[in-house]
């Protein structure tokens, strides 16, 4: 299914200060949500027109996240460019970003769900509340569910999510 914008916005915020976000073409969710807090998700083609706003992120808010994550940043940055997967700013006018999510759309026997693959910035409990955004957003594109993969501290994090399975690994 493709991506349909979801509202007219001329774009993030305009290129700034250090912590600030690239300026781009993409897409926004709303225009303020709880809070002063924007949430922003990047078309594809922005991503591949400028290779600065994935490596932004990637050696910003999402650095952290890497640490335990399946997938290479590189991996990660070619999925999105090929919009394979989604990239969201969270951001407060006045303070630049203060995190980042990727999601992936993902058709499976329960159906389309939404896989919150990455997240990370600062002040989470802040700005946490946005994630409802993208359920919405999640639900316009057909998903039944959304899911996070990460560490066992989410589920403190995330009281409305159930714990439905368990990845065990072994280093060989």
């Amino acid at each position: 299914m493709a991506d349909k914008p979801t509202s007219a916005r001329a774009g993030p915020p305009k290129s700034g200060p250090a912590g600030q976000i690239p300026e781009a073409g993409g897409q926004a969710r709303r225009s303020l949500g709880e809070g002063g807090w924007k949430l922003y998700r990047f078309a594809a083609e922005d991503l591949r027109a400028s290779p600065c706003i994935w490596a932004h992120f990637r050696d910003g808010p999402l650095a952290p996240a890497f640490a335990h994550a399946d997938t290479t940043p590189a991996e990660v940055g070619a999925a999105l460019a090929a919009g394979q997967m989604q990239l969201w700013s969270i951001y407060r006018r006045g303070r630049g970003e203060d995190g980042a999510v990727v999601t992936q759309l993902n058709n499976t026997v329960r159906g389309r769900e939404c896989l919150v693959s990455l997240l990370g910035g600062r002040g989470l409990r802040n700005w946490l509340h946005l994630l409802a955004e993208i359920e919405d957003w999640a639900r316009g594109q057909g998903c039944v569910a959304i899911c996070v993969m990460g560490r066992k501290g989410w589920k403190r994090v995330l009281p409305d999510f159930r714990e439905t399975g368990v990845i065990l690994t072994k280093d060989i």
